[in-house]
């Protein structure tokens, strides 16, 4: 019993685990846990998935890996959802249950409810922005919602690790070693944007793609012509387009060069157009 307080006996609170132990329980659950994990460039370019995503599409993680997540889960007319995916994932976007059918590699349709967005951004060193490297989508198949529920819970209490070691402590917390890795964000939760008219969301990918060669080499153009207004609108024009598509990182290329035309920084300005240059011809 508590010498000060007789009525309540001390607590001794569990040690909260290592940074290792918990990476340990993380990357446990991202194997076993029956949800779907794919891990997307801003582009749309598949980087990672767990064995659920596998399970779910039917497509081995080699099929999927450095794929267009758009073009191999929804071809055909399915590609008319693609807009509402893409605003999803953007922070001007939903995050919440974002119902999209897919098409499995047998041909089945699916409903996969994306229930979770995170942005895994990098900052690089003297740079106060940061540039988005991957987004991570959290999905859930709801043609047996129930079955998913009960695999769930089992899958975690067969985990080695229970969630109750995990019990949260302040004090032992403000001491732990961060675990070390990319600077992850979720997007804050907004209420779901209206999908306004996909078809028009579509013309309005394939009008950029079709035009950027141009305005690339407008730029390229202006820019060895001393003409930085020149290069100021059409890095505008460029970053409007790439954001409307999706397309995050041109998007986010175009509004450094535009601030570097803006500022007339010419170090900066030449590396901006090197860098968005690149990024046109991938």
């Amino acid at each position: 019993m508590d010498a000060q307080n007789p009525q309540h006996p001390p607590r001794n609170p569990a040690p909260f685990p290592s940074s290792a132990a918990a990476q340990d329980f993380l990357h446990n659950l991202y194997l076993h846990l029956p949800l779907m994990v794919l891990q997307l460039t801003p582009e749309g370019v598949v980087t990672g998935v767990n064995p659920e995503v596998a399970r779910v599409t039917g497509f081995p993680s080699e099929e999927l890996v450095g794929k267009n997540l758009w073009a191999t889960l929804f071809p055909g007319r399915l590609f008319s959802q693609v807009p509402r995916f893409i605003s999803a994932v953007t922070p001007s976007g939903y995050m919440r249950d974002v119902p999209l059918t897919i098409r499995t590699k047998t041909g089945q349709d699916k409903i996969v409810a994306f229930t979770r967005f995170i942005h895994v951004s990098e900052v690089a060193e003297g740079d106060s922005k940061s540039t988005l490297r991957r987004i991570i989508c959290i999905g859930n198949d709801l043609t047996d919602r129930l079955t998913d529920v009960e695999r769930t819970v089992a899958a975690i209490n067969a985990m080695p690790g229970n969630p109750a070691d995990f019990e949260a402590n302040p004090a032992a917390n403000a001491e732990a070693t961060p675990i070390e890795g990319d600077i992850v964000t979720p997007i804050a939760a907004t209420p779901p944007a209206p999908s306004g008219d996909a078809n028009h969301a579509i013309d309005q990918v394939h009008e950029f793609l079709t035009l950027v060669d141009t305005r690339v080499s407008e730029l390229q153009t202006a820019f060895n012509n001393g003409e930085f207004k020149q290069v100021e609108s059409l890095a505008d024009a460029l970053r409007d387009g790439a954001s409307a598509c999706g397309l995050l990182s041109f998007s986010a290329a175009a509004e450094r060069l535009r601030t570097a035309a803006l500022r007339g920084h010419l170090d900066r300005l030449h590396n901006s157009v090197q860098e968005v240059v690149a990024l046109a011809k991938k």
